[in-house]
């Protein structure tokens, strides 16, 4: 059982890192498209460097983050750093649905990668032995 939630947890990990990488140099090249699916409209140049700082910039100094984390840190704070970020994510996102009624598709399409993201960080967290 430890060989594969060991197994298991190194993928999630490289596929976490390089998910945010991926999407911060995808936000970089591709600014509009993000923001198409995330519905905002880029009205100006502000906007638009204020997109690449969030989910360009941002999001691939988390999956370095993470990346150094997986290789300095015991693998238990690794899971526990991307535990708390798609808890950050699903929050924000839970408020948003409570507070602002922003209730659509891609919003729970978001809310449910976050949330079940959040739910196998945990048990790879619960299941690890360091």
């Amino acid at each position: 059982m430890d060989r594969i939630i060991g197994y298991l947890t190194k993928i999630w990990v490289y596929y976490n890192v390089v998910f945010y990488i991926a999407i911060g140099i995808y936000t970089f090249v591709k600014p509009y498209s993000i923001a198409n699916t995330m519905g905002y409209q880029l009205m100006n140049t502000t906007a638009i460097a204020e997109l690449k700082a969030a989910y360009g910039g941002l999001l691939i100094a988390l999956g370095i983050t993470i990346l150094i984390a997986y290789l300095k840190l015991p693998i238990s704070q690794c899971l526990a750093l991307i535990g708390l970020l798609y808890l950050g994510y699903a929050s924000g996102r839970f408020t948003g649905v409570l507070v602002n009624q922003a209730l659509d598709h891609t919003t729970l399409m978001f809310l449910s990668i976050e949330a079940s993201s959040l739910l196998i960080s945990g048990l790879l967290f619960y299941y690890w032995n360091d």
